[in-house]
């Protein structure tokens, strides 16, 4: 009996301490937050999904997404804000419009510049100096998209209008908008065209920029780049490519235009919109943007990851972020979605991004306003990660939107005084973010 009870006691203990011995050898999971403001549902069901991959890869590491609706147009304001929250943040998903300026000068993202090495920095073909600041790598590219122009290939048929080419200029996208603008059909040449301001300039004058010893400032106000503006503004009084019935936006328009509805020939938009088009406009094809006298032409948007200062779990974060940005799994399914054009030289993300193509000629127009990117990235025109872009861009918009496009304004000195004043305000954020920075 009692050689029987020791037998049993044993055998317990032999089970108790294989338990624990498990329990031991079992990795408690790690939960990380990957933070942003993109409210895209589209793109969000993207990440989510490689995500989704990552976590079952990686179980060790759980990834969650948290989107947050911003409240304020500031994106120090935004920053500073979740950085004094209780909320965990462990990355960061900055928009192109969220240039790492401000997230730098904040100290709200950690410096990547130690693990370099590990980054495959030499993968990305995009330019990666938008990525750093005083000469230190602190995000690296995540989402990238052109502005293409998609025209609709039956209304062109119809009015007899030659499709563009890949050498045509903004006279010709005025000549062409403006020969397939039709009362009668309620038909308009050219939809968002208020966007080309952002790329006009740079490509009348060469630089959207310029920069000297005090910092950054817009080159948009220079004799060149003033013809552009000029030129276009006219387009739209004038020849009234957009379907406008007076000379401002205000006195009605043909039609609403939608490109979906064949009410508009001709759309500028993102090539995030490429997969959508096929399905509602199967008949479309895909433009770059304009050349003009200089050499720019095009405009990239980079979305960019980086590791929030607030991260419990540095390391793990890293491995997420290498995975996002450079892991070939990861990029073909986020360029399949088509939420993104390839970042990196990545043969086999090629493949996928190519076979989202049914008209070869559409894959090689896109590739080739791709291969642009290392001339215009990170914001509409603008190649900075310099403090104050974000507040550059939303005075911007006022003008160009409000006044420029609307046909409230010339181009005169009140423009040139306008644009002034921007960088006068934008000198004095650079000066301010500098020194909180040191």
């Amino acid at each position: 009996m009692r050689k029987g009870i020791i037998l049993f006691l044993v055998f317990c203990i032999v089970i108790i301490s294989g338990c624990s011995s498990n329990i031991l050898s079992k990795k408690e999971t790690t939960e990380l937050t990957l933070y942003t403001y993109n409210q895209d549902p589209e793109v969000a069901k993207a990440v989510i999904n490689v995500l989704e991959q990552f976590n079952k890869e990686h179980p060790e590491i759980k990834v969650n997404l948290i989107r947050n609706a911003p409240n304020q147009p500031s994106v120090v304001g935004l920053l500073k804000q979740l950085e004094e929250s209780d909320k965990q943040v462990d990355l960061l998903w900055l928009s192109s419009y969220m240039g790492i300026g401000e997230a730098v000068a904040g100290k709200y993202v950690q410096s990547l510049e130690q693990h370099s090495d590990s980054l495959k920095l030499n993968d990305f073909y995009v330019d990666l100096e938008s990525q750093r600041y005083n000469d230190e790598l602190y995000t690296v590219p995540f989402l990238l998209n052109n502005t293409l122009i998609y025209y609709n290939k039956d209304l062109f048929d119809k009015y007899q209008i030659q499709y563009p080419t890949e050498d045509w200029t903004y006279e010709d996208l005025v000549n062409m908008a403006a020969g397939l603008t039709s009362v009668q059909d309620k038909v308009v040449g050219l939809l968002n065209g208020g966007f080309l301001y952002y790329s006009v300039p740079g490509a009348y004058g060469g630089n959207t920029l310029n920069e000297d010893e005090n910092g950054i400032q817009l080159a948009i106000a220079e004799e060149d780049a003033l013809e552009g503006i000029e030129f276009l503004t006219n387009a739209f009084r004038n020849n009234k490519i957009d379907g406008r019935l007076g000379e401002t936006y205000s006195e009605r328009a043909v039609t609403v235009p939608s490109f979906e509805n064949g009410t508009a020939a001709m759309m500028v938009n993102s090539s995030r919109f490429l997969n959508m088009q096929y399905e509602k406009v199967p008949n479309y094809g895909v433009a770059p943007l304009p050349k003009g006298p200089s050499s720019q032409q095009g405009i990239s948007f980079i979305e960019s990851l980086g590791i929030s200062s607030k991260s419990e779990h540095p390391e793990e974060a890293l491995e997420v972020l290498r995975y996002l940005t450079t892991d070939t799994a990861a990029r073909e399914l986020l360029v399949r979605s088509g939420v993104t054009l390839p970042t990196t030289s990545d043969e086999k993300v090629f493949d996928a991004f190519e076979k989202r193509f049914a008209d070869s000629g559409d894959f090689e127009t896109v590739q080739g306003a791709l291969n642009k990117s290392n001339e215009v990235t990170s914001g509409p025109g603008l190649v900075t990660s310099v403090p104050g872009l974000n507040n550059v861009i939303i005075k911007l918009e006022r003008l160009f939107y409000e006044q420029m496009y609307a046909g409230k304004m010339k181009v005169d000195g009140e423009f040139e005084a306008q644009i002034k004043q921007i960088n006068d305000e934008w000198l004095i954020e650079q000066q301010t973010a500098n020194e909180s920075f040191e």
